[in-house]
């Protein structure tokens, strides 16, 4: 036995005095072995498929059966998250723990009823859309869906007050068009600096005064046509500097003459429409005042102010725009005075109308030479 433990330890010695004198004439060290061989199972550990333990959160997929039986979805075999399993859900794989529903995609379906609340539970959805569907009821708060960013629910039937959005920090895009959304713009959706497309449009019932905007400095979009808001566009909308599309509308009555210069931005629209089509009817909802300059809109591409009641002449302003594509403000019978004499930095115009207006003196020449502009 004595002599088998002797040669055992030989043995040993042996094989340790090989391997340094490898190791050695390698150029390894004990520390280049051990960082190999920690490389070698990190390689190993990023090709074991996840387990059973890193799919969905089951409180999630209660939610979206919820969705799927409330909206009469088709269901699923297994994890919803995976690729083919259902197709309105995009879900955010982490690197550690289970799978979480980050997008929510059921527009167009057909959709009936209200929204379930069940679904203000999933924390890390980012985009929920369910435009043109047929949804009731009122719009949830999403206060506590903290990372919500985009959010659309266009061209239904809700209605309801203004949801609360009050914790949605990192909203960029609200668009809530043609639904039955009714009281006033609340003043905490206005704080949103992150916020940079807010589209209201075609809620009629949706009326008061906007509220300051001196917070939205990233807004690049709004509209609000055919709503029933009133009083003065607030001078703070001066400080949406990166501001390139503005809509206001059928029975928007804001007050014309104290209409601030807030067009500072970048490829500026302005659509104040009081009457859409010919058998609309605005009522006493007309815009009044003298046009704005847009003396600073020097990327101004589109203008529409027709079929109110504008007064005063128009802007020499206007006639500097060399980026100036549309210019209607037919329909103002008290629109008056002569068109300026020069009118040379006009040169990428396709539409002009104005007629139905109180305009006199002669035709300048150069409407004359516009061969391919649409003139009334």
């Amino acid at each position: 036995m004595s002599v088998f433990r002797a040669s055992s330890e030989q043995l040993m010695n042996a094989n340790d005095m090989s391997t340094k004198k490898t190791n050695k004439s390698c150029g390894w060290s004990s520390h280049h072995v051990l960082v190999t061989l920690l490389l070698v199972c990190l390689i190993d550990l990023l090709k074991i498929p996840k387990g059973e333990a890193e799919v969905i959160a089951p409180e999630e997929e209660d939610i979206l059966k919820i969705l799927q039986e409330s909206f009469n979805l088709p269901g699923w075999v297994g994890d919803p998250c995976q690729p083919g399993a259902v197709d309105w859900i995009i879900c955010y794989d982490p690197p550690r723990g289970p799978n979480s529903v980050e997008r929510i995609y059921l527009n167009g379906r057909n959709l009936r009823g209200g929204i379930p609340d069940a679904m203000l539970n999933l924390r890390n959805v980012s985009v929920i859309d369910f435009s043109g569907n047929n949804l009731t009821g009122p719009i949830p708060d999403l206060s506590n869906m903290t990372s919500l960013t985009k959010v659309n629910f266009d061209f239904n039937t809700l209605s309801g007050s203004f949801p609360n959005m009050s914790g949605l920090h990192d909203i960029t895009e609200i668009t809530l068009k043609k639904n039955n959304i009714r009281g006033t713009v609340p003043a905490s959706l206005f704080q949103h600096r992150s916020l940079k497309t807010l589209l209201m449009s075609e809620n009629v019932l949706l009326s008061g005064q906007l509220p300051k905007m001196d917070q939205l400095t990233n807004l690049t979009r709004l509209e609000l046509e055919s709503c029933a808001l009133n009083g003065t566009i607030p001078a703070s909308i001066g400080s949406a500097t990166k501001l390139n599309i503005l809509y206001f509308g059928l029975e928007s009555a804001f007050g014309a003459s104290t209409r601030p210069q807030f067009v500072n931005g970048p490829s500026v629209v302005v659509s104040v429409l009081s009457t859409p089509a010919a058998d609309s009817d605005a009522g006493n909802n007309t815009l009044t005042g003298p046009l704005p300059t847009f003396e600073n809109a020097r990327q101004l591409y589109k203008v529409q102010l027709h079929s109110n009641d504008m007064n005063g002449t128009i802007p020499r302003g206007i006639f500097q725009q060399n980026n100036l594509q549309y210019f209607r403000v037919d329909h103002n019978p008290s629109l008056s005075g002569q068109l300026p004499a020069q009118g040379s930095r006009l040169t990428k115009l396709i539409d002009f109308y104005v007629s139905d207006c109180n305009l006199t003196g002669p035709v300048p020449d150069y409407v004359e030479k516009w061969a391919q502009v649409n003139v009334m």
